[in-house]
């Protein structure tokens, strides 16, 4: 039996990844800025069938000190999946590149002095770049400078990811493996909807009233655990950084599956589409919307062909990704009348 450590347990991500390593017989400690979560995380474990007797939370704020220290001790290793998400994706976000940077080097610090062997980061493909121009790989990186365009969200991931590999580069006893996801969907383990699944939410709420051309490099979440998980237990993968994604979905493409498979509970979903200049003005109008008018008319594509050959990736098609989405969101919904 091995111990890990989890940051943010309470997130989507997170809670497939401790579901996994209870199921592989592990020992997982779980960190939550607000204990008063545990007894419903627990609940969900049980009802997915995880057993939980080996499962424990600490609590620990990624803006404090107190609490890494007791989370980590007798830790092997630490998925670092805590990290913030805008709720408006704005163009400049100082106190979320604060708390993603500065929570990022807590965690570190703190695992550099109980010892872990390894970290594995939880990035984004935000980090990797954002261009309808080529298809992105690992040795990309975004454009972080003053003069570009780039969100806030997307500059907190690649900033905090960058102070990760400065900081095992300054101390190589601490070995590190970053995971950068795409959209993630996937079963959903509350009615909490998390930013990813937001975006078949929207739709099947009607509350997108016409299809942008855009686009997403989606994953099913079953598989960003299960690559996180080889890359902490695979040695190869120290100093590596993986682009996780299965394909890229139009909007359009979702919407029409979405009606497809769903018939009446889809009946709102759009399906109007409009020209990249039309969506962006709208997305100009609506401070939410704002931070993606520029991913409005690109179709951003990125490799995973190094996971593959490297940990053995075997993403889910986009299509399963989505509809198991959306049907725990019609799911939870309907049990929540």
């Amino acid at each position: 039996m091995t111990r890990f450590a989890v940051t943010g347990a309470s997130g989507f991500i997170a809670i497939q990844l401790i579901s996994d390593l209870l199921e592989a017989g592990h020992e997982v400690i779980g960190t939550l800025r607000n204990l008063s979560r545990q007894t419903e995380l627990v609940e969900d474990l049980s009802r997915r069938g995880s057993p939980t007797e080996k499962l424990s939370f600490q609590k620990a704020d990624l803006l404090s000190d107190d609490g890494w220290a007791l989370a980590f001790e007798g830790c092997h290793g630490i998925f670092h999946v805590a990290s913030p998400v805008p709720t408006i994706n704005r163009r400049n976000d100082p106190q979320l590149l604060s708390v993603a940077v500065g929570g990022t080097l807590r965690v570190l610090e703190a695992a550099l002095a109980a010892k872990v062997s390894r970290v594995v980061l939880t990035s984004s493909i935000a980090a990797i770049g954002n261009s309808s121009r080529k298809i992105f790989d690992e040795t990309d990186w975004a454009d972080i400078s003053p003069s570009s365009k780039i969100s806030a969200y997307a500059r907190s991931k690649a900033e905090a990811e960058r102070t990760a590999w400065n900081f095992v580069a300054a101390n190589p006893s601490l070995e590190l493996a970053v995971i950068n996801p795409g959209v993630v969907f996937g079963p959903l383990p509350e009615a909490d909807f998390g930013s990813s699944a937001q975006i078949i939410h929207r739709l099947l709420s009607g509350s997108i009233p016409a299809l942008p051309p855009m686009g997403f490099e989606v994953v099913d979440v079953r598989d960003v655990a299960q690559l996180e998980m080889a890359a902490m237990a695979r040695p190869e993968a120290n100093g590596e950084r993986y682009i996780c994604t299965s394909e890229l979905i139009k909007l359009n493409e979702i919407a029409k599956l979405l009606r497809a498979e769903f018939g009446s509970d889809a009946k709102r979903v759009a399906r109007l589409q409009v020209p990249a200049w039309f969506a962006r003005a709208l997305a100009l109008l609506k401070p939410e919307a704002r931070g993606f008018a520029k991913d409005i008319g690109n179709l951003n594509r990125f490799s995973n062909a190094k996971a593959k050959a490297e940990l053995g990736f075997a993403p889910r098609p986009a299509r399963e990704a989505t509809l198991a989405a959306a049907r725990s969101i019609l799911g939870l919904t309907h049990d929540s009348k």
